[in-house]
């Protein structure tokens, strides 16, 4: 649970890197927008979030190769697509 305040960017600079980043993270890297081309910049909001308090709960993790996907736990684990 994250605890702050909120508010509205104005920056295009800061909405400009903001959707870069949106891009690099869920974008599909076969696609032909131009790198950085977002012509509808001014009509997007943006806001920040000044974090004041973070709560949540502690909890050891298994070891890696018993963590997901290492581990198939579907009711179908040696299923192969064909």
């Amino acid at each position: 649970m994250i605890f702050g305040t909120i508010s509205l960017v104005t920056d295009s600079a800061v909405k400009q890197t903001s959707c870069e980043r949106l891009m690099e993270k869920y974008g599909k890297p076969a696609t032909t927008r131009p790198k950085g081309f977002f012509p509808r910049l001014d009509w997007i909001s943006v806001y920040r979030l000044s974090v004041e308090q973070i709560t949540g709960k502690e909890q050891v993790l298994p070891p890696l190769e018993r963590q997901w996907p290492a581990q198939d736990r579907t009711k179908t684990p040696n299923a192969v697509v064909k």
